[in-house]
């Protein structure tokens, strides 16, 4: 029973850094397609809350869409 725990624990660990690797690749991927480039944005904008919201926001939308694929 416990080496069931164990692997099923280790599975499920496994998956979360490919989910995060995936969603990280992912979102390079689109910045890459789009020519957005994220040190000139954030040298020239001043507002570091709409910053952090609209990466975060972002991150977690990835982040929404690995978990459905994968569940």
């Amino acid at each position: 029973m416990n080496q069931v725990m164990l692997t099923s624990g280790i599975y499920q660990l496994v998956m979360a850094v490919l989910a995060i690797i995936i969603v990280w690749f992912l979102l390079r991927l689109l910045d890459v397609s789009l020519g957005f480039r994220f040190r000139t944005w954030l040298q020239e904008n001043e507002n570091d809350t709409s910053i952090g919201i609209y990466l975060g926001l972002r991150f977690l939308g990835a982040c929404l869409l690995v978990g459905l694929l994968f569940s």
